[in-house]
């Protein structure tokens, strides 16, 4: 991918699924995607989205700190921002325009990362993502207990009666 604007950036974006965060990194160099790493977290009880952020940009500089001298570009994309600080960096959350699409790609890249672990734990655990599922529709119809039995009712055959 290509951007117009020549953009020398660090995109930083996380997807959250209960207890994990799914994370993508991307670099661009004059516009162009010319890295990126995908990285599962493991979230500790009641751990605030700001430290994972921190957390996770930390482990890609340290992991990058071979590469390029360690030393990436000044600016710094992320949807929010980290819980401390990196020394020479310059964060920036988007609102819209390139940069916002850059970040939106990112989200993306991580919530694939999170759809395709998902996918592979349908088949390795069947009962882990039938409850994980139930537990969803119980949050979404704010129900106090999760469902154990479902009924429908198809009344297209009714003929207005």
């Amino acid at each position: 991918m290509a951007n117009s604007q020549r953009i020398d950036a660090d995109v930083f974006s996380l997807v959250f699924e209960g207890h994990e965060a799914f994370g993508n990194f991307m670099r661009l160099r004059d516009g162009a995607i010319v890295q990126s790493l995908n990285m599962e977290l493991r979230l500790r009880i009641e751990e605030e989205q700001e430290c994972v952020l921190g957390v996770f940009m930390q482990a890609i500089y340290d992991q990058l700190s071979g590469v390029e001298g360690g030393r990436g570009p000044e600016e710094v994309i992320v949807p929010f921002f980290p819980d401390r600080e990196f020394a020479g960096r310059k964060l920036h959350i988007p609102q819209r325009g390139d940069k916002g699409a850059l970040l939106e790609l990112s989200r993306k890249n991580a919530a694939a990362l999170r759809h395709e672990r998902l996918r592979k734990e349908e088949f390795a655990n069947p009962q882990e993502h039938t409850d994980r599922i139930l537990d969803r529709v119980r949050q979404d119809l704010g129900m106090d207990v999760r469902p154990e039995h479902i009924e429908c009712f198809d009344n297209s055959n009714l003929q207005g009666t």
